[in-house]
């Protein structure tokens, strides 16, 4: 789920337009051999294959990349599928995903038809619940030469969220929009987490372009005599709602997408001895709202209150995780052998409802 190897597949563009090119990049977050490209047919390969590497090294430690790129030319209409790559990783052959395209005839050009450029506040969804994670982007969309644009006006901020920058840089795509292309750029990504129930406003955000003029030579020295032009967004409005109630005592308060697992300090004690057992929890959501769940029998145990030993957040694939490990620790009443079966739920963004993870069971052995 989280760190895994991947190889993928992305194009720069879900639809085109007839006789355009569309640019497919095949991206690897290791180091593998034996690249095998698909049949790109119908389209025509008119460049590539360009292939780049990368390696970085933090802390000792050292991370590889690589990626294969190709420019297609699109001389057919309709939605094709380009099927996946191959690539070996360490002996294990990966595939990406497949990509589909659709082409599309061409808008006749009205003069003066169409918004040359505009800023549309993007997000995934507007109706959240409280402690879920939510990605914010500024994007500009643009069919002109705009040479540069300011940080956008965050106008009234962000009421029932925490924010955060995400530090995206992302790739400039292009997009058809009734039947006119334009290129599409991510300009800032907030990372937020709802934080209170109720309905909230994002926006509008204002942004100042520099366009080059007609006939001017494109070149960054004549940056003083582009021409500004201000473009504003459209307001976002969110619902935040609170999670639906439960009585399981395993319920933690988690939001999104989460894995789980589990270890016990021992499997065989006395009755005068005390036993650990530590979860660890890799999740998306907010990790201020998450708490230990409750998984053992009070009547079986005495417990203590759980301890966080470990909490941190990191980014991967342009969201924020957060990695949480819970120490338990408890004393058996009396002697017996006990079946212990931890469990973390939480609610899953993907099936709407609670969500349990449970462990392997753990056998514990108590004598007198």
């Amino acid at each position: 789920m989280y760190g895994q190897t991947k190889f993928t597949a992305s194009a720069d563009a879900k639809k085109i337009t007839q006789n355009s090119i569309v640019y497919v990049e095949f991206s690897l977050n290791g180091d593998g051999t034996a690249f095998s490209a698909p049949n790109f047919s119908p389209f025509k390969v008119i460049s590539g294959p360009s292939s780049s590497s990368n390696m970085t090294i933090i802390n000792g430690k050292m991370t590889k990349s690589m990626s294969y790129s190709y420019g297609l030319q699109a001389p057919k209409i309709g939605k094709f599928t380009i099927p996946p790559a191959s690539i070996k990783v360490q002996g294990q052959l990966l595939k990406s995903n497949p990509v589909i395209v659709e082409v599309v005839k061409a808008a006749k050009k009205k003069p003066g038809s169409k918004e040359p450029y505009f800023v549309r506040i993007e997000t995934e969804t507007e109706d959240i619940f409280v402690g879920q994670q939510l990605t914010l982007d500024y994007v500009l969309y643009y069919s002109e030469d705009v040479r540069n644009f300011s940080n956008p006006d965050e106008g009234e901020g962000y009421e029932g969220f925490y924010v955060e920058n995400a530090n995206y840089r992302g790739k400039t795509t292009r997009e058809l929009i009734n039947g006119v292309e334009y290129y599409r750029r991510v300009m800032v990504r907030r990372i937020l987490f709802a934080q209170q129930t109720g309905t909230y406003t994002i926006g509008p955000s204002v942004v100042q372009l520099g366009i080059m003029p007609p006939g001017q030579k494109k070149s960054f020295f004549f940056s003083s005599r582009l021409i500004p032009k201000n473009v504003t967004s459209e307001a976002v409005t969110f619902k935040i709602r609170d999670l639906p109630p439960t009585s399981d005592g395993a319920f933690s308060n988690a939001v999104g997408r989460y894995k789980m697992t589990a270890s016990m300090s021992k499997q065989s004690i006395t009755t005068d001895d005390a036993v650990t057992i530590n979860m660890q929890i890799v999740g998306d959501g907010d990790s201020k709202f998450v708490t230990a769940p409750n998984f053992l029998d009070e009547n079986a145990f005495d417990i203590y209150d759980p301890n966080i030993v470990r909490d941190e957040t990191f980014l991967e694939d342009g969201r924020k995780l957060h990695r949480k490990t819970f120490e338990y620790l408890f004393v058996p009443k009396k002697p017996g052998r006990y079946q212990i079966r931890p469990r973390f739920q939480y609610f899953d963004l993907d099936s709407m409802k609670n969500i349990s993870l449970g462990s392997r069971t753990f056998r514990l052995n108590v004598v007198q």
